[in-house]
């Protein structure tokens, strides 16, 4: 086999290998896509219904007594804040969580090992 032949041959098996590749990363990219807009499906159905697998969607039902909290995250930006200034803390709003539930229970089977 010449050079000329062995280089073909190289050539052929890169553009081949690169195809597949490609057409993969297609493929994952096209059922990425198709999970998102079923998940989207699925909130927007679990929105106008309320619930999601039995559960309730939205804010806690039972609220606990936060001053503390507020107190800590006041005196914290208090501290950041330069001397002579003054600030008001108008309200205080909890973010959502937005981790998916199976990154919780990874984090909290993590964490109850650690013990």
């Amino acid at each position: 086999m010449d050079t000329i032949a062995k280089l073909n041959t190289g050539l052929i098996i890169t553009v081949l290998g690169m195809g597949i590749v490609f057409c993969a990363l297609i493929f994952l990219s096209l059922v990425l896509k198709s999970m998102e807009i079923i998940s989207r499906n699925r909130h927007a159905r679990a929105g106008e219904t309320g619930r999601v697998n039995g559960t309730v969607a939205g804010p806690r039902a039972a609220r606990r007594d936060d001053t503390e909290l507020v107190a800590v995250i006041i005196a914290g930006v208090m501290s950041m804040g330069e001397e002579g200034k003054s600030l008001t803390v108008r309200s205080i709003t909890r973010a959502a969580d937005g981790a998916p539930v199976w990154g919780r229970a990874g984090r909290g089977d993590q964490m109850a090992n650690r013990l």
